[in-house]
């Protein structure tokens, strides 16, 4: 619980330690599935249209979300009204409707959303970077799923998930705002019950990295948007490490004042945006360099992101890169949890992580005692450089012509293939 007195909101997230990693086999969306089952309905509440009209009455609104890892579940309401929330939560956790008429309509918004996000260039190269680090997985697929998949699946399937896959020790409520923490400790207790603690409550789905391969996958576009995807660390890594690795990636990509921003965009001219990010999973991970350019700038672009990386790492980042970097990161810290709804969400992810909480004076400290020596160690130690692999969706061509990265282009079909159709 974070209490933010004055902010005049209350948020309750409820989240599971479990995503689309932890889908059934053969089974590709069924987290996502499981995810609208959520707000479709319960003992009180008979339809997601109940749902929504007692949430709008407080003056609040809900939201979900599927990940990889994780899912979440958020009520966003003003101050005062955490009872209601809370018994909400609670009776949409505990007492799910999961009918056939319910269900029915949102198999048919899923189907929507995995359409919408299909069609978007950005959305498509992240997801076709999973299949590149990870291969045809379900730690490597979309966690939207298979719209071929979604066609059949039941409310069975997603009582299942719900009884199999997220279970007490999977599941955290967190609330965030302008609550007493007493009682809304004591709520939450009435409400939901004392929940089982376990050491691990971390709901781990297996990944491997798979051996250099490069997808392009065609839609229509004149241009590209392209990623360059360096196997990396997950969260097996200890925090201090995923802090250097992620002071590591503000100096090599991570913001507008980074080397690949000022070498590709400001030097070369050849991308409106290029950023990297880190983004680890539960035990694997990787770092992702994000481009958009011309199909004629491409070649450029691979091989001018593979230098700068080579660089830091050979020849390591300076104190001035590292002061920059270090700024950058508290004050992402600070920014990401201004929002009552995000910091629910990162409280949630840190205890299922870490089993704790961080503290922005604590994080402040850690960041200052890393050297710009131990920055670039344990980047050599956990980034795979030379098992980096190429993600692009753009236009028709031919895999003949594309740059020579030193393995295989392969073209990847808009749909993976289920396990089992």
């Amino acid at each position: 619980m974070a209490v933010r007195p004055g902010s005049g909101i209350v948020c309750a997230t409820l989240a599971i330690a479990s995503g689309s990693a932890t889908d059934p086999e053969g089974l590709p969306g069924c987290a996502h599935f499981t995810e609208h089952a959520f707000f479709s309905g319960s003992r009180r509440l008979p339809s997601a249209a109940v749902v929504a009209e007692v949430i709008g009455a407080l003056g609040g609104v809900f939201d979900a979300v599927t990940h990889r890892d994780y899912a979440l579940f958020h009520i966003k309401a003003p101050a005062g009204t955490e009872r209601a929330i809370l018994d909400i939560v609670s009776d949409l956790r505990l007492h799910p409707l999961l009918s056939d008429r319910e269900m029915d309509k949102q198999r048919s918004a899923v189907q929507h959303e995995i359409r919408m996000f299909g069609e978007q260039s950005q959305r498509g190269v992240r997801e076709l970077a999973g299949l590149a680090l990870y291969g045809d997985t379900p730690v490597g697929r979309s966690p939207l799923g298979d719209s071929r998949v979604i066609d059949r699946l039941t409310v069975d399937h997603a009582r299942q998930f719900l009884e199999h896959a997220a279970g007490p020790e999977r599941t955290a409520l967190v609330v965030v705002g302008d609550v007493d923490e007493k009682s809304v400790t004591a709520l939450a207790r009435d409400t939901l019950g004392q929940e089982t603690r376990r050491e691990d409550r971390w709901s781990r789905a297996n990944g491997s990295f798979l051996p250099p391969a490069s997808l392009w996958r065609t839609m229509a576009s004149r241009g590209v948007v392209g990623c360059w995807a360096v196997p990396g660390v997950g969260y097996t890594a200890t925090h201090r490490e995923m802090q250097c690795l992620r002071l590591f990636n503000t100096v090599v990509g991570g913001s507008a004042s980074s080397r690949l921003s000022q070498k590709i965009r400001d030097e070369q001219g050849l991308s409106y945006r290029v950023r990297s990010i880190l983004e680890p999973l539960a035990d694997v991970g990787g770092l992702l360099t994000l481009f958009t350019c011309e199909l004629d700038g491409l070649r450029q672009i691979l091989s001018t992101v593979r230098d700068v990386l080579d660089e830091a790492l050979t020849d390591g980042i300076s104190d001035r890169e590292l002061a920059r970097a270090r700024a950058m990161t508290k004050g992402i810290y600070a920014r990401e949890r201004e929002d009552s709804a995000v910091h629910a969400r990162l409280l949630a992810l840190e205890l299922f992580r870490r089993g704790r909480f961080t503290s922005q004076h604590g994080e402040s400290s850690l960041l200052d005692s890393i050297s710009a020596e131990e920055v670039v160690d344990v980047a050599r130690r956990t980034l795979s450089a030379d098992a980096g692999r190429c993600a692009v969706v753009g236009p028709d061509v031919s895999v003949a012509d594309l740059p020579k990265l030193g393995h295989e282009w392969a073209v990847s079909p808009l749909h993976p293939r289920p396990d089992r159709l």
